[in-house]
């Protein structure tokens, strides 16, 4: 809910140097047009939303979001303008699975 949402973020403030990771971000932050969202996910996303943009409230804040997605065409576009860099991991050549799958031979 939004006010567990809050309650991260203050305790990421109040313990930082901290890293707030969240795993398959899509989930709870996908685009906002979708139609029959319920009213909670809304709030929620708003409140993350808010939390993001409050997360350096001055120089000596020292809090990082890290997330992640595998379907990052699905997130909220005011997601996307809110993180500072976003880097796209590829999935690795055919060359490189036959790499990987010799050097893990027994």
């Amino acid at each position: 809910s939004e006010k567990l949402i809050k309650v991260l973020f203050d305790l990421a403030r109040y313990h930082q140097p901290t890293t707030i990771f969240i795993d398959e971000i899509d989930s709870i932050l996908s685009s906002r047009s979708a139609e029959g969202e319920h009213e909670a996910s809304r709030r929620m996303k708003t409140e993350l939303l808010i939390q993001l943009d409050g997360l350096i409230r001055s120089r000596e804040d020292r809090v990082f979001l890290l997330a992640a997605s595998n379907l990052p065409w699905e997130l909220d576009m005011a997601l996307l303008r809110r993180l500072e860099k976003r880097i796209l991991v590829t999935l690795p050549t055919a060359e490189a699975r036959t790499n990987m799958m010799v050097a893990n031979l027994p």
